[in-house]
């Protein structure tokens, strides 16, 4: 799937889960285009509120990222994280984002 593809259904996604920010910007298909050639749409993926809207503010377990309660997580962790905020953390460390959203699409 092509860069471009992957931003357009990841944005789709978040938008139906109720982000709103980006709307307008995405409406305009020569402003997203121009937006992928630019690399403006890093500041939308790295948002909190595009983040929340993709991931989900479920807590998860911050070391194997498996939606269980502490108690039952296989890892023996016990710490708990917005799965957003861990998401985010990765996301930010990847090479390529892009190919790191395509996998939840």
């Amino acid at each position: 799937m092509t860069n471009d593809k992957i931003l357009k259904l990841a944005i789709d996604i978040a938008i139906k889960n109720g982000f709103k920010e980006v709307s307008q910007f995405v409406s305009n298909t020569q402003n997203w285009e121009k937006a992928i050639r630019d690399g403006r749409f890093f500041m939308v993926i790295f948002s909190h509120d595009f983040a929340k809207a993709f991931w989900g503010e479920e807590n998860v377990c911050y070391k194997c990222g498996k939606q269980e309660q502490v108690k039952d997580c296989e890892c023996g962790e016990i710490r708990l994280i917005a799965n957003y905020k861990l998401q985010l953390m990765v996301l930010v460390l990847e090479e390529d984002p892009i190919k790191y959203l395509e996998q939840f699409i």
